[in-house]
């Protein structure tokens, strides 16, 4: 890549975070750590716009109880109370948003930076609104991943939610066997999963 292919993408990529700053409410989204997202119901959604050659879209969402459980497994309620929403989207821990669509489009000066954000929530409002008509509560997100391989912790906190904690307990030892840790970890490197298990067994 020359010079100044790549003086080209930092000015689109500025043009782009400056859209995003400027504009997100006018769409009904807010911004954080350069995140557009909005609550929808008992669901947050969120979409990650990056600059590249492209632009490259990604739009995440997870049900907001879901936070409020892995604040209670991994003993964190007192740290979060007073905490502002937007900590659900910005929060190092908190329950991971699934992958629900990504697109791209191309980006060829920074002047279409406006025209191109504009078009990009059109189009995430529309993939948000087909998603809803099959996932809008806990049950229906628990359906929509139980085949995801990388979404065993809230498959998990959504048993915990709904008090299986012997169907928890079952995931959770299977995932120790696996030395899955869920990506999170406490005190002395214990991981939320080890957690998850001393909590379903004070349960029980």
């Amino acid at each position: 890549m020359t010079r100044e292919e790549q003086r080209q993408i930092r000015e689109k990529r500025k043009a782009m975070e400056l859209v995003i700053k400027t504009d997100t409410k006018l769409f009904g989204y807010k911004t954080a750590m350069g995140f557009a997202y909005k609550f929808i119901d008992d669901f947050a959604f969120e979409i990650l716009i990056t600059t590249h050659t492209n632009i490259d879209v990604m739009i995440r969402t997870k049900p907001i109880i879901l936070d409020k459980v892995f604040w209670e497994v991994f003993k964190m309620d007192d740290e979060v109370k007073n905490m502002p929403k937007s900590f659900h989207i910005t929060g190092a821990f908190v329950a991971s948003a699934v992958i629900i669509n990504k697109f791209e489009h191309q980006y060829n000066t920074p002047e279409e930076a406006k025209d191109k954000f504009k078009y990009i929530l059109e189009q995430a409002d529309s993939i948000i609104e087909n998603f809803r008509k099959t996932v809008f509560d806990i049950k229906t997100f628990q359906e929509y991943i139980k085949n995801n391989p990388y979404e065993y912790l809230n498959d998990i906190l959504i048993d915990i939610l709904n008090e299986k904690y012997n169907e928890a307990l079952n995931k959770i030892n299977q995932c120790i066997k696996e030395h899955k840790s869920g990506g999170f970890a406490g005190e002395k490197g214990k991981s939320i999963i080890e957690y998850a298990k001393e909590y379903c067994e004070q349960k029980l």
